[in-house]
This record gives structure tokens, C-alpha cells and sequence, in this order.
């Protein structure tokens, strides 16, 4: 590979014109094109986590599912400290009472839940049983959306309208699915979440261990 610059007595183009900076090297390969590497050992650390995860969630769905219930109660535990804080912050002038409303609600739900399910026999199957209901009303809620944003594609003539019809039946399918058998529901999601990331840790693997480990050409 040997190093050129450019030839100011060629006559100059529009492209040229558009570049502001100084002339910048060119490298010109030897009969191949010029690469550097973008996943290098962050892919392969990222591909083993996804499938490390993955797998714990096929081969453990029940873990993995009281895992995730206890992660998403916890986070909606410190969503509502943040929006009291975030509260407190402002100026008298621009406080809501929604949000510190708010803020105290979820707080007390997400601690009141934890409890329940670490003292009590049955708490975790409630715990798991409520979120896996208000996943599934929302699933719906996307959904029906979904239909809806099929129409005006199809009036409009847009394409991927067919792909977007088919994501809203499968939200609203999984959302009554869930509804139906919330507990059961939420430890299928786990195992379906699962085999989902570790298809995509064995793609991210591949493609850092392959010969052009995710390669692109320099320009």
C-alpha cells in the first residue's frame, strides 16, 4: 500500500469544490481495497454477553423471568425517586403536581411490589402477574396503533404497509395471549427474549470472528 496525494495540476471537479478542508491523503491498495477493522474484541465481548444471557433465559426461563420482574419493578422504583427529585429542582413557578404525584406513586408501587414479593409466598407470582398484564395492555395498545397506521399507509400507498399489518396482529395476538394466562405468558416472552438474543450474541460473534470481522473500505 503506498501513500499519494492529490495532483493540484488536475482539473478540479464539483466534488472537490464541496470539500473545505486541506487535502487529505489517499491511500491506493495494491489491487485490493482498503479496510479497517469496526468489531474487534468489543464484538466478541458483546456477542458472549448476548448469548451468555440468552442462553440463561431458554435454559432457565423461570429465573430469568423472576429476574427481569424484579429488574422492571426496581426501575420503576427509582423512575419515580427521579421524578420527585426532578420535582423538588424546579422552580415554584414550574412545578406540576402530576409529576410529584406521580413520582410518589410509582415509588410506592415498585417498593410495596418488592416487598410483597420477597416477604410473601405468593408476592412474586403477583408481581410477575402485574407486569406481565400491563405489558400485554400496552402490546394491545401498540397494536391497534399499528392497524391504524396500516390504513393511512394503504390509502397513502406507502410501501412496507403489509409488514406493519402483520407486526400489529402479532402485538395484539401476544397481548391477549398474555391477558389471558399473565404468569404463563411472561415466562414464554422470557424464552422467546432469550432465544432472540442469543441468535443475534451468534451473529455478532460470527461477524467479529469471520475474515473481514466486520470490515468497511476506507474512503
Amino acid at each position: 500500500m503506498k501513500e499519494t496525494n492529490y495532483d493540484y495540476t488536475r482539473t478540479k471537479t464539483g466534488a472537490d469544490y464541496l470539500n473545505d478542508g486541506p487535502p487529505r491523503a489517499e491511500f491506493i491498495p495494491d489491487g485490493e481495497t482498503a479496510f479497517v477493522p469496526v468489531n474487534g474484541k468489543s464484538g466478541l465481548l458483546v456477542g458472549a454477553a448476548l448469548v451468555g444471557v440468552g442462553l440463561f433465559s431458554i435454559l432457565a426461563p423461570g429465573a430469568a423471568g423472576i429476574s427481569l420482574a424484579t429488574l422492571l419493578t426496581g426501575g420503576l422504583g427509582v423512575y419515580g425517586v427521579a421524578q420527585i427529585i426532578a420535582f423538588a429542582r424546579l422552580p415554584w413557578d414550574r412545578r406540576s403536581g402530576w409529576t410529584l404525584a406521580n413520582g410518589i406513586a410509582m415509588t410506592l408501587l415498585s417498593f410495596f411490589t418488592l416487598w410483597m414479593a420477597l416477604t410473601t409466598p405468593f408476592g412474586m407470582v403477583s408481581m410477575i402477574a402485574s407486569l406481565a398484564s400491563v405489558a400485554a395492555f400496552f402490546g394491545l395498545l401498540a397494536g391497534v396503533g399499528q392497524l391504524f397506521q396500516y390504513t393511512t399507509l394503504r390509502r397513502t400507498k406507502s410501501p412496507g404497509a403489509g409488514w406493519v399489518l402483520a407486526s400489529g396482529i402479532v402485538n395484539m395476538l401476544v397481548g391477549l395471549v398474555v391477558m389471558a394466562a399473565p404468569v404463563a405468558g411472561w415466562f414464554a416472552l422470557s424464552t422467546l427474549w432469550g432465544a432472540f438474543l442469543a441468535g443475534s450474541g451468534v451473529a455478532v460473534l460470527a461477524e467479529s470472528c469471520s475474515g473481514h470481522r466486520g470490515l468497511r473500505a476506507v474512503e
